[in-house]
């Protein structure tokens, strides 16, 4: 072996030693200085013991995430890097647009007035607009699903004539074209609130969830003919959408008329006493869940099999006056417990709603926990709007609940505070107080990490949250 050959094998072993402590460095100094701990605060840790809380620690712009899991009072992390399912894990999500369009037999008329309005810079035709009296009233669906994919449903309603003719207007796209896209054909350029005064404010749950082999919808109104429950979405894709013959035309270019319907939505389990449809969800066993009202203001949960049928009937509790009543799923670690927060907001006056939590467990088509809590029993007043997480134990017998944490931190460069957390506490569902209190930190405190391009560590500390995973079928990643 020649010297010089000694010489640069020792460089190179000095030069992996430095890359080995630096690394060593950068792992306990680094990620592992801004790591998400638990906290203990009050109460006797053992009580989280049976309870499983998943979740991850997102940042803005960046797609690495700090994945973690407190299970029985231990707290696992992992930080991933390039993490194809961050920063934005969250739920599939339902979006409803109500429009005004031009009916068939209206249509050949408001093409004959049509006029240019704006043309393109090469002179062809952008912006066509025309007047009718006629117009037709819609409802379209839009599933946005986690991993970037939509479903469309579009349903026509019913034509209004007006006293004054209104103005409708479309767009000519040739690339991109989609029938969804705002002014794909002639619609009613200045939305009128009174035009939809008599529909109701919701009619489909946002939350969407599997059901039956595809995608399940909440119905919540007994409206355009439909009663409310769990509905199956049966949407069209962007590439069925593309595949829809060319029904109108505008200037000379073929669209699909927005009177056109496309999609529809399939009735899975429709109880008959049902006037107001609050939330879906799938259950263990392939069992569906409905929480509903009735015409007493009376709040049931449903267990519903496979084939649309009920095996199971739990009344929950009577809230009155209740019309204005909502609900949401919590995220969840198992398909057979269902906790769900309810927002009543019928004082219009106070901006924080009532809230109350149904505790729910499934088990074999039959529920083996159905019970309804009010804000007094785990906090009320400002503290009910800021939860954000509730889970049952194994035990079944205490619920875990999480609320934000604002950090002690400077403010942000918008002047909100950052979050740097989420307290904890275990309150038995026997009525009586929280038995345990902690906080999960994110670790904004202890954050090194400068904002990407820009010169503001409080920016970068605003940018840096925490979620809770949702399980796939409750619309997460693999819905």
């Amino acid at each position: 072996m020649t010297k010089g050959f000694r010489r640069g094998f020792a460089l190179l072993a000095i030069l992996a030693l430095a890359v080995w402590l630096a690394a060593t460095v950068w792992f306990h100094r680094g990620w592992r200085a801004m790591d998400c701990q638990l906290i203990d605060q009050s109460g006797d840790a053992a009580a989280l013991r049976g309870f499983t809380l998943n979740g991850r620690i997102n940042w803005d712009g960046l797609y690495d995430s700090l994945h973690f899991s407190l299970h029985d009072g231990y707290l696992d992390t992992e930080l991933v890097f390039d993490d194809q399912r961050a920063p934005f894990v969250q739920r599939a999500s339902v979006y409803t647009n109500y429009n005004c369009v031009v009916p068939q037999q209206a249509r050949a008329e408001v093409e004959r007035n049509a006029t240019v309005r704006q043309r393109n810079s090469d002179g062809t035709p952008f912006v066509v607009e025309s007047r009718t009296n006629t117009l037709l009233r819609t409802v379209t669906l839009s599933l946005s699903l986690p991993d970037g994919t939509e479903r469309f449903v579009r349903m026509a309603v019913d034509t209004i004539e007006l006293d004054a003719p209104a103005t409708v207007s479309a767009m000519l796209i040739e690339d991109g074209y989609s029938p969804t896209n705002a002014m794909s054909d002639f619609e009613q350029e200045t939305y009128e609130e009174d035009t939809f005064a008599d529909w109701p404010d919701s009619m489909v749950a946002p939350l969407p969830f599997a059901l039956d082999g595809g995608v399940g919808l909440c119905w919540q109104e007994d409206f355009l003919g439909m009663a409310p429950g769990l509905y199956r979405m049966n949407g069209l894709t962007r590439d069925e959408l593309d595949a829809l013959p060319h029904d109108g035309t505008i200037s000379g270019q073929s669209v699909i008329c927005g009177s056109t319907p496309f999609g529809s939505l399939e009735a899975f389990y429709c109880p008959a006493d049902a006037s107001k449809a609050l939330l879906g969800a799938a259950m263990a066993d392939g069992s569906s869940l409905l929480v509903y009202l009735d015409s007493e203001d009376t709040l049931w949960a449903d267990l519903v099999n496979e084939a649309g049928t009920r095996t199971d009937h739990r009344e929950l509790g009577t809230i009155a006056a209740a019309g204005s009543l909502s609900a949401a799923l919590n995220n969840r670690t198992n398909d057979r417990d269902a906790v769900l927060t309810l927002y009543d907001y019928r004082d219009e006056s106070d901006p924080q709603a009532t809230l109350y939590l149904a505790a729910l467990r499934a088990e074999d088509g039959h529920f083996t926990l159905s019970t309804l809590l009010p804000e007094s029993r785990f906090g009320g007043g400002d503290d009910a709007g800021m939860l954000n997480a509730a889970v049952l134990n194994a035990e079944g017998n205490a619920l875990l609940i999480g609320r934000r944490h604002y950090a002690s931190l400077p403010a942000t460069n918008d002047g909100s505070q950052p979050e740097d957390g989420v307290r904890l506490e275990v309150y038995p569902l026997d009525g009586a107080g929280p038995s345990y209190r902690g906080l999960l930190t994110t670790g904004a405190d202890r954050d090194w990490f400068a904002s990407y391009g820009l010169n503001s560590i409080n920016l970068h500390r605003s940018a840096r949250y925490l979620t809770f995973d949702p399980l796939p079928k409750d619309g997460g990643i693999g819905l």
